[in-house]
């Protein structure tokens, strides 16, 4: 299959281009890239013969002609078999995320988005405040939905998800400020994951070296899930871990007066984790319940990949993250703590161990 991408000259990292390379990127389909000057190349009648009304991009395939970003950015997605949900209703929710993105989002801010991307006039004043106002009311929509959501559909990047991103992309460094990225914390959040993904970093240019550590995780959660504690999955996790990149922190609930009934804080629990899940290719945790039926606490031991030593962006930025005290620990002074949380035989900080979830 030949699949060529039509584009203005110099506008890879525009959103309605920047999506689909990255979809590409996702979906391992190879696109062929034809930069075009826009004004002169799209006007002509050869080219409108592929998009009817001049614009980019344009895909080809063997052939044949689709036209519009989003029905290219899905058509990438169905090829390759991911980013399109893992259902039929999350295929439905995904393209009414990409309308609203298109219809709220993009052309209402796309004088300022435009003039960021350095492909169109500085907006008037009136122009940009009415944008300004428009983008801001998008943001409160998208902002409210990821406080109880990862990602904007299902449990897994989407295009919807990198569709919001690119246009943030757009924004970040000449139109929001330091106040909307902590009024808007949640759509920040999902930017700083998938902005971190070598998919899409190879098509904007932030590829970084990365320290690999030496601790297989999904090896270890294996291990810990179908072994015994004490005489097999954690002798092998002191053995195993990098201890020069992998780095481990204790959490502390702050309101145990919440914790009235354990079936209720199994609840809390669970509904933490969940927004905490696109963490779990990067760490590793147990969530441990003590004290009484009617009188109980729950904190938390976590493992992360973190070469700088401190908790990983993506998983502190969610707002979940406040409502603990949170505790650098040492795999050597904590060697006993750490046992204690893996294995759920014995009391924790002398309150006994009631129940417990485990984060992976």
């Amino acid at each position: 299959m030949s699949l060529k991408l039509y584009i203005g000259k110099n506008l890879q990292k525009a959103p309605i281009v920047a999506k689909i390379l990255i979809a590409a990127q996702y979906t391992k389909l190879k696109l062929e890239i034809v930069e075009i000057e826009l004004g002169k190349d799209n006007k002509t009648e050869e080219f409108k013969k592929k998009s009817p009304n001049g614009t980019i991009p344009v895909l080809e395939v063997d052939g044949k002609y689709i036209w519009e970003s989003n029905s290219i950015l899905k058509y990438i997605a169905k090829e390759g078999k991911v980013l399109l949900g893992e259902n039929n209703f999350d295929c439905v929710l995904i393209a009414q995320w990409l309308d609203f993105i298109a219809q709220n989002f993009f052309i209402p801010g796309h004088p300022i988005i435009a003039h960021a991307c350095g492909c169109g006039k500085a907006p008037s004043k009136g122009v940009r405040k009415e944008a300004t106002e428009k983008i801001a009311a998008a943001m409160e929509i998208f902002n409210s939905h990821l406080k109880h959501y990862t990602y904007l559909v299902g449990e897994r990047v989407s295009i919807a998800d990198i569709s919001l991103a690119t246009i943030i992309e757009s924004l970040n460094k000449k139109h929001f400020t330091d106040d909307d990225r902590s009024k808007f914390k949640s759509v920040f959040r999902l930017y700083k994951h998938v902005s971190a993904q070598p998919q899409y970093q190879t098509i904007f240019g932030n590829l970084k070296p990365k320290v690999k550590s030496t601790f297989n995780l999904e090896e270890w959660k294996r291990k810990y899930m179908n072994t015994d504690p004490r005489t097999e999955s954690i002798p092998y996790f002191f053995e195993k871990v990098d201890r020069k990149v992998n780095v481990v922190y204790f959490c502390e609930y702050k309101y145990p007066e919440d914790c009235q009934k354990s079936f209720m804080t199994r609840n809390l629990i669970q509904g933490v984790m969940n927004r905490f899940s696109a963490s779990t290719k990067i760490g590793f945790g147990t969530f441990v319940i003590l004290g009484a039926e009617e009188k109980h606490t729950f904190k938390g031991m976590f493992v992360f990949e973190s070469p700088d030593g401190e908790i990983p962006k993506i998983f502190s930025d969610v707002d979940d993250f406040e409502i603990f005290d949170w505790r650098k620990g040492d795999f050597e002074a904590d060697k006993e703590r750490i046992s204690d949380f893996l294995a759920w035989d014995k009391p924790i900080d002398g309150m006994p161990f009631l129940d417990g979830k485990v984060f992976r």
